[in-house]
């Protein structure tokens, strides 16, 4: 790309950032104006007391407005408009609907029962805006793609001005010159060329970190069985903790898919042993400290209390997100579940450092999420426990192996 081009993207970068902070601003004033905050409050607490009652006493609560409605989408419109004349109008109306979207559909992180712009009405988190460019959305109503040879060329417009004698307004073509390589993605590229695969909403997004842009490109595919290996009904899905390798493995059919390492538990673990160790060697950080003010006492770095079961149950729940996730891509609907054993790789990554993982939380989780979810699952022994077991039983009754007990 020429030095004229990498501007009028930064350019138009920045102005993307500045609308979709723009539409969470008008949004926010327009909630706090029309009293929605205090509506929301009066509907919570009207929830809670519902709930705490019982759910079959009394009528549910309702909330009587939306977030968005389709006035205040047209009046958001109206003002990107007037206020970003230079934005292309298809770029407005993409960044436009994505705002709106994440607007609705954001969860919160700060309360996790509600979603984000609740929590912004009640002052527990602030608006999704941003400080830094964002990505420049496109499609094929302001964008084309062109075959050269061996590579392609994307012709986008993404900025707007006047020119003098004509009413309707004008745009640069950018042209943006990409590789096609002989792999899935260039088949993909190709296909998309002759029309035989259109591609939807796409991004050019800039990299900091490389100071490099990169061209998201989306193509719309006939069905799941395109972007997903499908796998027959009958398949049986089996998550098993083994001792080496990884701390999580998941088989679908032929495909093994490795989750976790033990270098970063074993990490943690250590970490977690030295900021005790230090807390216990630090007179200025120990709690009931002899000749020391509570008051003036140093607080840790870091948070001790209950640190390593945050830690453990965050990431059992990120595990079985993943494993649910990936039964879903694959559509398979039976699962077998092995109970992990004492030499898994959880439990002897770092062990000298600090306690054994919390297995019994992954098992409730699993059972919970698939019943939500429709999978049948299957818990099996850890073959490794009932291997040991029997070489204890052989030991107790003098057989020299355990295929010698009768």
């Amino acid at each position: 790309m020429s030095k004229d081009t990498l501007s009028r993207l930064s350019e138009t970068s920045e102005l993307v950032k500045q609308a979709t902070n723009r539409i969470w601003a008008l949004w926010q004033s327009e909630m706090i104006v029309a009293g929605r905050d205090r509506e929301l409050r009066v509907f919570l607490a009207a929830y809670d007391v519902w709930k705490k009652a019982g759910s079959k006493q009394g009528e549910r609560p309702k909330l009587g407005f939306f977030p968005i409605d389709n006035a205040f989408m047209m009046r958001v419109y109206y003002d990107i408009t007037g206020t970003f004349p230079t934005l292309h109008k298809r770029v407005r109306s993409l960044l436009s609907d994505a705002t709106f979207k994440r607007i609705k559909n954001l969860p919160s992180h700060s309360r996790p029962k509600l979603k984000l712009w609740q929590a912004v009405l009640l002052s527990a988190e602030r608006p999704c805006v941003s400080d830094f460019p964002l990505p420049i959305p496109f499609d094929k109503e302001n964008a084309k793609l062109e075959a050269d040879g061996d590579k392609a060329t994307l012709c986008v417009r993404v900025d707007r001005f006047m020119v003098e004698g004509k009413k309707s307004a004008s745009s640069d073509v950018e042209f943006i010159r990409l590789k096609i390589h002989g792999d899935k993605f260039g088949q993909l590229m190709r296909e998309s060329i002759e029309g035989q695969r259109p591609w939807a909403g796409s991004q050019l997004v800039y990299r900091p970190s490389n100071r490099k842009w990169e061209i998201m490109l989306v193509v719309e595919c006939d069905g799941p069985a395109e972007t997903a290996e499908a796998v027959a009904s009958d398949v049986t899905a089996r998550l098993e903790a083994p001792e080496v390798g990884c701390c999580w493995l998941l088989t679908i059919g032929d495909k093994k898919i490795p989750i976790g390492s033990g270098r970063r538990i074993e990490h943690f673990r250590r970490l977690l042993d030295a900021s005790k160790s230090v807390r216990r060697a630090n007179p200025f950080c120990a709690g009931g400290c002899v000749g020391h003010s509570r008051k003036r006492l140093l607080r840790g770095f870091m948070r001790q209390t209950g640190r390593w079961d945050g830690t453990t149950r965050c990431l059992n729940r990120q595990l079985v997100a993943r494993v649910i996730a990936e039964l879903a891509r694959a559509e398979c609907h039976r699962l077998e579940y092995v109970l992990p054993g004492q030499k898994c790789l959880l439990n002897t990554a770092g062990l000298q450092y600090g306690p054994t993982w919390p297995m019994y939380q992954v098992r409730e989780n699993l059972e919970r999420k698939c019943v939500e979810n429709g999978i049948a699952l299957r818990i099996l022994e850890s073959e490794s426990d009932v291997n040991s077991d029997a070489e204890a039983v052989c030991a107790g009754t003098g057989c020299l192996t355990a295929s010698e007990c009768g």
